[in-house]
């Protein structure tokens, strides 16, 4: 999914006036966590860097996650929207709902990457 995919489809599904600034920033801090939460974490990643996505980025720009998993591009705006207009109760779901397609992907991207190595020495 591109950020411009990302970002029409969110407007579609959840009509909003925030600016398209404010939501490609949003979209930066998620695949920033995900860079360093997840694929910093794997040496087949090493040498990747990501500095995020500012204003003069192409809207063309591939996000980190993909297919099948790439709805949660949605999920976060969604979520960081209704804390944004404190609509508590619809912010508790939206968090939710992201938290669980966030750990989801986390849990598939380990099953099926290869682990870092440790030694220990004794």
């Amino acid at each position: 999914m591109t950020i411009a995919h990302a970002i029409a489809r969110f407007d579609t599904l959840y009509p909003n006036v925030f600016p398209y600034a404010e939501k490609l920033r949003w979209l930066s801090a998620l695949d920033g966590q995900i860079f360093q939460d997840i694929f910093s974490a794997y040496p087949e990643n090493v040498g990747m860097t990501f500095d995020g996505y500012e204003i003069t980025t192409d809207k063309q720009t591939a996000l980190l996650v993909p297919f099948p998993h790439d709805d949660i591009y949605i999920k976060y705006l969604t979520a960081q929207c209704d804390k944004i207009n404190s609509d508590v109760a619809r912010y508790v779901n939206s968090a939710a709902v992201f938290n669980a397609a966030y750990n989801e992907f986390a849990a598939h991207y380990n099953r099926t990457h290869p682990a870092k190595k440790t030694r220990f020495t004794v």
